[in-house]
């Protein structure tokens, strides 16, 4: 057994087939709404070529499109429908609310770069404590603004999921946090085909494992996820997947401190 998690027992087994489902839901990402429909033949004819451009690689394989917000959202929500249930203490209904609304403050705030110029993290709000200071007064402030547009029966359901979502008071809102720290992961995986840089690889496992803090207990979907992102870096990069995990181990995150 890989482990035990409040009564739960989790077999590799069936993280495996958890994992599958989560990257077989993603193929939602790649039907598109209002095509090779009446009306609506030029824009067909525009998705179309926006796919050839960037919806697939230089063999012609369907890779996808830089991900929007809102997919990422119905991502996350998707994951927790799949996994969450596991976790007896999880209330679902919770989870599912704080899914839909984690990010939804961005459309104010805009999607902050974690990266930052030099790839590293070291002076957004991914690793730099003052740059995240600043980014949860912003977040603070795009909560009022957005909760003034609401109407007074919304309010009281969305708007302590919005302040669970910024403090982290809830179980539910740590779960959903770390998962939000694992999926992406699951977009790279998809979309560079393990055509990564040493500085990217470090940067993503050095923030992905941030989902620790949160909830722990997602270990065992965090090391599936993270040995199938190994093997796409091992095939493109034709070498051994032990060798590279070795390269990359939990030291190798120190090259951050410069």
């Amino acid at each position: 057994m890989m482990g035990e998690y409040n009564n739960i027992e989790l077999s590799i087994a069936e993280v495996k087939k958890d994992v599958d489902l989560i990257f077989w839901s993603t193929k939602l990402s790649n039907l598109y709404r209002f095509t090779h429909q009446r009306y609506w033949e030029e824009e067909t004819i525009q998705n179309q070529y926006a796919i050839r451009i960037e919806g697939l690689d230089t063999a012609g394989n369907k890779i996808p499109r830089a991900e929007s917000v809102a997919e990422h959202s119905w991502h996350i929500a998707d994951i927790a429908l799949i996994i969450a249930p596991r976790f007896q203490e999880l209330n679902l209904e919770k989870c599912l609310l704080i899914s839909i609304l984690h990010d939804k403050l961005e459309i104010i705030t805009g999607d902050k770069n974690p990266l930052g110029k030099n790839g590293k993290g070291t002076k957004t709000h991914a690793f730099n404590s003052e740059k995240r200071a600043s980014k949860n007064e912003l977040e603070k402030e795009a909560l009022e603004k957005y909760l003034s547009k609401l109407n007074e029966y919304t309010l009281n359901i969305q708007k302590s999921s919005l302040l669970d979502t910024l403090s982290l008071a809830s179980i539910e809102s740590k779960f959903i946090k770390a998962i939000d720290k694992i999926h992406p992961l699951i977009y790279i995986i998809r979309k560079k085909r393990g055509k990564m840089l040493d500085d990217h690889i470090i940067f993503t496992l050095r923030y992905s494992r941030t989902y620790f803090d949160y909830f722990p207990q997602l270990e065992p979907y965090y090391n599936e996820i993270l040995d199938r992102l190994f093997i796409e870096i091992s095939n493109y990069r034709k070498c051994d997947v032990n060798d590279l995990r070795s390269k990359f181990h939990v030291e190798q995150l120190d090259l951050f401190n410069n």
